[in-house]
């Protein structure tokens, strides 16, 4: 009787262990597709931050098989789009270039290639009149408005806090220059995006995602 207990354990046994290791590999798919849901997520966020950076707080923003892309549900027919032509052609136009002089207290610089390339150092509270720059939104920006920056930034290094409705604002590829001494300050760049999108918004590519 010993010896038929002992042949049927030793017949169960690999299928025991056949158990065990597919209970085993199926923890550890589990925990890979965890891990793989959290780096999804992550990217996804970073995503959508560098997005929304890009093209203001608001961008609704959906995934497509090739990756993310601004939410277009704004699209009109081609009777809107042609009335609105001349409109949008020239806010497209102004987005091109950012030339802001700036009066009010303050000691800054600011140099800048894109959002990944740029160098701040200093503080300044002021006001500003002239051409505002991309507008990273649908509607027109004021040729006037007040700015502050404080403290230091360096590429995604980023120590000076924007304050609300008074940032710069400034488009992810936009290059230039900024600053301030004492009580006169100058604020200069130009957008290639922006540019893009204009030249592409005389065919009726909305490039920019941006037309009214």
């Amino acid at each position: 009787m010993k010896a038929l207990i002992l042949l049927v354990a030793l017949a169960l046994s690999p299928i025991a262990m056949a158990a065990d290791s597919a209970t085993v590999a199926g923890n550890q798919g589990v925990v890979i597709e965890r891990v793989t849901k959290v780096d999804r997520r992550a990217e996804k966020l970073l995503e959508r931050r560098v997005l929304r950076h890009a093209y203001g707080p608001k961008t609704q923003i959906r995934r497509t098989r090739n990756g993310p892309l601004k939410d277009r549900n704004h699209a009109h027919g081609a009777g809107h789009q042609i009335v609105l032509w001349i409109p949008n052609r020239i806010l497209d136009f102004f987005d091109m270039v950012r030339l802001r002089i700036r009066i009010g207290p303050g000691v800054s610089f600011g140099i800048r290639a894109t959002e990944a390339a740029d160098f701040f150092l200093g503080a300044h509270f002021t006001g500003w009149f002239g051409l505002p720059g991309p507008r990273n939104r649908r509607l027109p920006k004021l040729p006037f408005g007040m700015e502050a920056s404080a403290g230091f930034e360096f590429s995604f290094i980023d120590l000076a806090p924007d304050i609300w409705l008074m940032r710069p604002d400034y488009g992810f590829y936009e290059g230039g220059f900024d600053m301030q001494i004492m009580v006169v300050g100058i604020a200069f760049g130009i957008d290639p995006y922006e540019v893009g999108d204009f030249f592409s918004g005389i065919v009726f590519y909305d490039a920019a995602d941006d037309d009214l």
